[in-house]
Formats: C-alpha cells, sequence, structure tokens
C-alpha cells in the first residue's frame, strides 16, 4: 500500500507535464490554424486572459498574500512580463503567419540551448555536462517526434518566409 501512495504523485506529475506538452504544441498549432482570422496580439491577449480567469481561482488567496512582494519587485516583474508573455506569445503568433507550425515547434525546442549559450555570453557560466546532455537528449527528441522518426522529412523542411 505504501508503494501505491509514492507511484500517485509520481503518476500526476507525469500526467501533468504531458498536459503542459499538449497545450504548449497546441499552441503553436492554433496560432497557426487562425492565422487569417485573429491578429497576433489579438490571440496572444486572448490567450492570456482566458488562462488567467482559469488559474484566478486557484491562486487568488496566495496571490493577495504575497501582494507587497510583488509590489516590491514590479519593475523585473514587469520587464519580465512583457518580454516572456507580451513578446514571446505575439511574435510567435506573428511567426506562424508566415511559416507551419512544425517550423515554429523547432524553434521553440531550440530555446534551451540557447539559455546555456546566453548564460554563458552574459555571466560567464558554463554549463555542466548533465546539462549539456539534457538539452541535447530533449532536441533529439523534438527532432525525432516532430518528423516522426522518419530521417528524410529533414528534405521536406523549408526554412525562410515559410508557407503562406
Amino acid at each position: 500500500m505504501a508503494a501505491a501512495g509514492k507511484e500517485r504523485p509520481t503518476i500526476r506529475a507525469f500526467v501533468l507535464l504531458g498536459l503542459v506538452m499538449l497545450f504548449w504544441a497546441g499552441n503553436s498549432i492554433t496560432g497557426r490554424a487562425v492565422k487569417d482570422e485573429i491578429p497576433p496580439f489579438t490571440l496572444a491577449f486572448g490567450r492570456w486572459l482566458i488562462a488567467a480567469l482559469i488559474v484566478l481561482p486557484f491562486t487568488a488567496r496566495q496571490a493577495w498574500a504575497e501582494r507587497r512582494a510583488a509590489l516590491e519587485g514590479w519593475r523585473p516583474i514587469l520587464v519580465l512580463g512583457f518580454l516572456g508573455i507580451v513578446c514571446f506569445n505575439a511574435f510567435i503568433y506573428s511567426g506562424l503567419r508566415h511559416t507551419s507550425a512544425t517550423n515554429a515547434l523547432l524553434l521553440q525546442a531550440s530555446i534551451p540551448a540557447l539559455v546555456l549559450v546566453f548564460n554563458r555570453l552574459i555571466f560567464g557560466a558554463r554549463a555542466g555536462p548533465l546539462h549539456q546532455l539534457g538539452v541535447l537528449v530533449s532536441s533529439i527528441g523534438v527532432v525525432f517526434i516532430v518528423f516522426r522518426g522518419d530521417v528524410s522529412a529533414l528534405q521536406a523542411l523549408h526554412l525562410g518566409a515559410g508557407m503562406r
């Protein structure tokens, strides 16, 4: 019985991580599907408004309790929110007007590697061997999944302005 209790949080974690991947990929697919109907900034705003309304009942009490800390650190919160939420999503949705969801997801898969590169360039921090291996394995995994294990599909990959 004790072993079953320990498995439950692990299973829950994997299910939640799977949902994160599903929603993340769905974001690019949806952005591509509605590219002609909804402008990029409107889509980004609507997406985050809906997400905030869904999450608010679960987080409002904690956010209220931590409001003082949030107000004290408002500048970095504002900058990170603007860059990480507003700009990132608007640029993704703008890009999806000119390329496929596959290309967008491949570019997004490069983010962990870019974090390691910029961390080195800006802060001088070296990534450890396990970090490097993790980025390499996850990047290979993304490419394998996107191309369904078909190496010849790499020849059909179109970079540049993309499909219209």
